[in-house]
């Protein structure tokens, strides 16, 4: 009996041993799904896996494998035609239709090779690039690649003055220009002349001091019998691939180093964040002068994408071009897309094909009517500076009809793969008053900004992230920040006011400092302070950015001027000034005149006080004129004219 008391006890033991095996199973079961389900809403793994797992892939991983050698901007070439056929379009001038095949872009640029090599051009020579968006602005450049000649990056928008300055700063030792811009080069060509800069144009109607560039190459040969080794030499990842120019917080243009590896890495790594293929057309109506078309668009053609290029941007032409040419990603920034949803409605609008749209500056209460009106589902907003080390993506992909999802209106997410990598982004405290960080005032060190606080960005330099700075050493020096955690630790400083939130979102709140933004381009006050400056009879020019009622995005340029005798400027002779020497997007379109310049005690020019006035006229008792855009002059700006803007009445 016993014995089978104690089989009936066992029996029993496994019984019940089997019934709390199937319990805990089942309990262990829920328990994972809900981990499963806690990690995912807190983690979004599956979106990370599926971000690392197109990072690690495509054109990404033959960068990587090839970084440390002797690798350059022209090789990233050689592994984009190599994925796809030949006779694919490469390049597309929306405009004109004209087109070229990944086979006529290496013969193209084979003839500019050469061409470069007949006329004295050798490896680390830099050659300005002074044109407008078209196929040839970027077929140019990567001929200049191949016998290694450096390029500098000129905006197109640049006169005069600044001309020069971007010349002089980019150490060019030639420079090819677009016919389209002869004025600009005429009015310098007498200075260039004196230091003996080799001029070459592109295009129709080329004046009798530049050497033709398009009839020069008719004659060179289309064959890739170019000896890396002779022409190129020892040049890496690590050697300057070209210059690309930002106003930067205070003074005229700064030349920014591009290297092979950020010019090859950043131009890859966005449109793989993305998911970009081969299949992938790209429209781009962003200048290619700047690293969001020049660099980051220019990468998708750099994956063996098709790349259509329009010379300027146009609100009506822009979904249009799209549908024509079966666009399925489109760039922007904030302002276009500002642009074209306050455009009339258009049969063009969902007509076209297009996926994905990326960019920077997509405002929140932008973002979800974009989506909407335009039936675009996935938008990935970015942030990077040209200079700079630190950048995110924020990749969303609307299922929902797009609805307001979490994240609408970042620049990007700090997720896990970004923080197991590069940690928590680094947001300090930071003094508007002063424009300088915080510091504990027992350890010296800067402060940490908690979750939701606004402060400015920096990102620690060492060899993973580097910062290559300018062509200037002390405009390199300027933006280094030493000692903020540690003694001796080096961080770059974005000049970027930012916050994050707890599902690591980052937002960008403002502008640290002298510059602001305006028609999706930084103004730096120093710069236009100095051709204000050089005006008849002003003394001093204070400039600085204004919130204008019912204007969203951006701030405009107002200039606070004080005369030789108190009196009036010349307004006809201000607006000619600016007029030919500015940028449309630097030109004041405030003046407010002052009876004298308020400085602080160490002769800074304050502009705190008068950014927070800007110009209402119930509260500044200054004498003030605003640009005009019915008359375009200056005309005075009183009570009236203040409510027009406010109601939005009056378009700056």
């Amino acid at each position: 009996m016993a014995k089978k008391k104690k089989k009936h006890s066992n029996n029993a033991l496994i019984v019940r041993n089997e019934t709390l095996a199937g319990t805990t199973l089942a309990a262990g079961a829920a328990v994972a799904l809900g981990a499963a389900a806690y990690l995912e809403n807190k983690y979004d793994l599956s979106g990370e896996i599926a971000l690392a797992r197109r990072i690690f892939s495509g054109g990404l991983v033959d960068v990587i494998r090839n970084k440390g050698s002797a690798f350059t901007e022209a090789d990233n070439w050689y592994l984009a035609k190599a994925r796809v056929p030949g006779s694919k379009p490469a390049l597309i001038n929306a405009e004109t239709g004209e087109s070229f095949t990944f086979d006529e872009v290496e013969a193209y640029s084979n003839r500019v090779a050469h061409w470069a090599l007949s006329v004295g051009m050798k490896s680390r020579d830099v050659c300005g690039l002074f044109m407008e968006n078209r196929p040839q602005y970027i077929m140019t450049w990567l001929g200049l690649c191949k016998v290694g000649v450096i390029i500098a990056l000129i905006n197109s928008n640049n006169k005069r003055k600044t001309l020069l300055h971007a010349i002089e700063t980019g150490h060019c030792k030639s420079m090819i220009f677009g016919t389209e811009l002869n004025p600009a080069v005429n009015d310098c060509y007498e200075t260039l002349k004196a230091k003996g800069m080799g001029l070459y144009s592109s295009g129709p109607n080329s004046p009798h001091y530049a050497g033709d560039l398009d009839a020069a190459i008719l004659n060179m040969s289309p064959a890739a019998d170019l000896d890396k080794e002779r022409y190129r030499g020892d040049l890496n990842m690590k050697s300057t691939f070209g210059y690309i120019y930002t106003s930067g917080t205070t003074g005229l243009p700064k030349a920014c180093v591009m290297t092979n590896e950020k010019f090859i890495m950043a131009g890859v790594f966005m449109p793989s964040f993305i998911g970009i293929s081969t299949e992938d057309v790209l429209y781009t109506a962003l200048p290619l002068y700047h690293s969001a078309g020049g660099m980051l668009g220019v990468g998708t053609f750099m994956l063996g994408c098709t790349m259509v290029i329009s010379r300027k941007f146009s609100a009506t032409n822009f979904f249009r071009h799209c549908t024509i040419y079966k666009a399925t990603a489109v760039q922007y920034i904030g302002e276009l897309a500002r642009y074209l949803l306050n455009a009339p409605p258009s049969e063009w609008d969902t007509k076209h094909r297009v996926r994905v749209a990326f960019g920077n500056g997509m405002r929140p209460e932008a973002w979800i009517p974009f989506q909407k009106r335009f039936r675009i589902p996935e938008i990935g907003e970015f942030y990077g500076a040209t200079e700079g080390n630190q950048s995110f993506v924020n990749h969303v992909v609307t299922t929902d009809n797009f609805k307001t999802f979490p994240g609408a209106g970042a620049c990007g997410k700090a997720g896990l793969l970004f923080r197991m990598l590069r940690g928590q982004p680094v947001v300090i405290k930071h003094d508007t008053a002063t424009e300088s960080p915080v510091r504990d005032p027992k350890t010296g060190f800067c402060i940490p900004c908690e979750r939701g606080e606004a402060g400015e960005l920096v990102g620690i330099i060492d060899p993973l992230v580097a910062f290559d700075g300018y062509t200037n050493k002390e405009a390199t020096e300027k933006k280094i920040l030493t000692g903020v955690f540690e003694k001796g630790d080096r961080y770059f400083r974005t000049g970027d006011l930012v916050r994050y939130d707890d599902q690591n979102y980052i937002y960008f709140v403002d502008r640290v400092g002298d510059t602001f933004r305006w028609k999706g381009e930084n103004v730096s006050t120093g710069e236009v302070s100095a051709i204000v400056s050089d005006i008849d009879g002003i003394t001093e020019a204070n400039i600085y950015g204004v919130q204008v009622p019912a204007v969203v995005d951006g701030r405009a340029c107002m200039a606070a001027i004080t005369t030789r005798d108190g009196a009036a400027p010349d307004l006809d002779v201000f607006l000619k000034h600016v007029n030919e020497n500015l940028a449309s997007y630097q030109r004041p379109l405030f003046i407010r005149l002052l009876p004298e310049m308020q400085s602080t005690g160490t002769f800074k020019q304050k502009k705190v006080d008068f950014q927070k006035q800007g110009m209402d006229p119930s509260i500044v008792r200054d004498k003030m004129w605003w640009l005009d855009p019915s008359t375009k002059k200056y005309e005075v700006l009183d009570g009236p004219v203040y409510q027009k803007l406010v109601l939005g009445k009056a378009r700056l």
